[in-house]
Parts: C-alpha cells; structure tokens; sequence
C-alpha cells in the first residue's frame, strides 16, 4: 500500500491568543483557542495536526472515531478530515442532553461519512469492530483509529509545541509568571501538552479519572516530546456530578464567561472558568485557558430515528 504525504491543508498549529479579561468581575489572562477565523477551532485543531498527518501517512481514507454525542473532537475531526481527504465514522456513546450538544450532534451527523451509537460502554468495542471491518469490506482499506478527544502521542504533541513556547510567550505579552494555568480535561491532551511548560498546570476534570491522573498525563506528555514537566493540580471538585452534568456554580461561570464574549459551554469550559475564577479569587495570578471554538457550526437537519433510540432521547425534543 503506498502512503501519502500529510497535506498542507492539514489544520494548523495557530499563534497563540493571549490577552488580558475581566469576568465575572475578576482580572484573569486568557489563552484563547477559539481560533474564530479558521473552518473550525478550539484546542482539537492542535491535536488534529498530528493526528491526521499521521492516518495520512499509513495510507488511511478512513478515520474511525469516539466521543460522547456532543463531541467538539468528533465534528472537528469530521471538519478538518475532509478538508484532506479523509472520511471520518463516529461512534457515539451517551451524556446529558442540552441545545448545546444536540446542536453539535446535528453538525456532527451532518459531516461524518457514518455515526453510529451505543447503549452501553460494553457495546463500544463490538460496534467499533464492526464499523471497521465494514470500512474495510467496502474500501479495501482499513481505517485510522483516533483516540477520544485526540489524546495521544501525535494529538499531544500539538500543546507540547505550545507548553513549551508558553513562558517565553507570557512574557512577551507582560505577564508575570502565573500560580496557575488553569485548563479543562477530559481526555487529557491539552493539560498534559500545557505541562511543558514548567508552569504550575490545574487540570480541571470533567470526564473518568481514568483519563485525568497525574500518571497518564505525564504518560501523555512524555510521549508528545515534553521533557522537563512542571506541577500539577488535579481539581476534582468542579464536574457537577459527572460528564456534561452541571450546577448552578456551572451555570454561574457559563454566564459570566458568556457575558465576556467568550463561547463557553457548560461541559468543559464553564467549569475550569468557575474553577479559574475561584483560585483569582483566592490572589493567584491565573492563566485561563478557552478551549471551545469560536466558530458554530452550521444548522443541521435531525437526529436519524435509530440515534434518537440508542441514545435514550425522547422524540421529537
């Protein structure tokens, strides 16, 4: 099989946003990677770079993929694979329904050559196989699998770069060196990547502790290229109960940051800004890091019948 060379419309690795906000009242620095004038942004187009770059180099046309029905990675992916080429195939499994993840959801449907759903964690390895011999069946090909959420050592790499450009970064901007950078996770990637900085890194989990640890994230920040790795905080008491729940302190952030002109949402990025706010609010010098996408995605039309069903919504809503 001949493999092919990464295409120059791979997404890019994009300069840093970094600037100075008030919200909720309180002066924070903000990392922005919202990234408003590229097809699509938020920190996955970092993670995309490698990743697609390396599926195109082992010859894929394919790219099998995972993330909860809401999934920005899933739709990013779907986005920036067909940009160069690639066909993207979804496997989704459950979280809590808001207008937020349906709406992404409807985009994701809409640019994924496939999506299919599962019940249960323990369908997802039957249904991935079969999506896969599938793809192989029909294609003569197999497909790229990417990690959820692009956690890996070619979707990690992309926030290496980044980590370890950061200080010098910082100071270029006028900013003293912050307590912490203050970051959302869930599969990892971006707060491990941030790492290489040396700075002290407040991991904000919002999925499994599983993927949010100090071992994996030094596991993934190591296999990124990050050699020199500084502190880490794992901030535990900000999920609201679990993936894509929230509180009224969820809601709180999200408003605030909303209300600052930054795009947040409640299952990521209005829980490591309340988590943000709070420790500016205990004197640190906080870096917040904005990790949604400043571009929406166009409407799209509905949920496929069998989605609704193996996702447990009600029709119609």
């Amino acid at each position: 099989m001949t493999s092919r060379a990464p295409s120059h419309d791979l997404p890019p690795l994009p300069a840093a946003v970094l600037g100075r906000m008030t919200i909720g009242g309180l002066d924070l620095w903000v990392l922005d990677e919202g990234h408003g004038a590229l097809l699509y942004g938020g920190n996955k187009v970092r993670k995309l770079h490698g990743l697609l770059a390396h599926a195109l180099r082992q010859g894929a046309r394919d790219v099998v993929t995972f993330g909860a029905w809401g999934s920005h990675h899933v739709y990013a992916t779907a986005v920036w694979g067909a940009r160069v080429g690639l066909r993207t195939h979804a496997v989704w499994i459950r979280q809590p329904e808001t207008p937020h993840v349906r709406a992404m959801a409807e985009a994701s449907q809409a640019a994924c050559a496939s999506v299919q759903a599962v019940r249960s964690m323990a369908e997802l390895p039957v249904v991935t196989a079969a999506v896969s011999a599938r793809i192989l069946a029909e294609t003569g090909r197999a497909p790229a699998h990417l990690p959820p959420g692009g956690s890996s050592a070619e979707g990690t790499r992309g926030w290496v770069e980044l980590g370890k450009a950061l200080p010098g970064l910082l100071a270029d901007a006028g900013f003293p060196s912050p307590d912490a950078v203050v970051v959302a996770s869930g599969s990892g990637g971006t707060s491990a990547g941030l790492m290489a900085s040396g700075l002290p890194v407040h991991a904000v989990r919002v999925g499994p502790r599983a993927l949010t640890n100090g071992a994996w994230l030094r596991k993934l920040a190591r296999s990124g290229g990050a050699e020199h790795l500084g502190p880490l905080t794992i901030q535990h008491g900000y999920r609201a109960g679990g993936y894509g729940r929230w509180d009224a302190r969820t809601e709180e952030a999200c408003a605030a940051g909303r209300a600052a002109g930054l795009p947040t949402e409640t299952t990521y990025t209005a829980k490591s800004l309340a988590c943000a706010l709070d420790l500016t609010r205990d004197g640190r010098r906080v870096l917040y890091v904005q990790t949604a996408s400043a571009v929406t995605p166009p409407p799209a039309p509905g949920l496929r019948r069998d989605l609704v069903d193996s996702l447990g919504l009600q029709p119609g809503s």
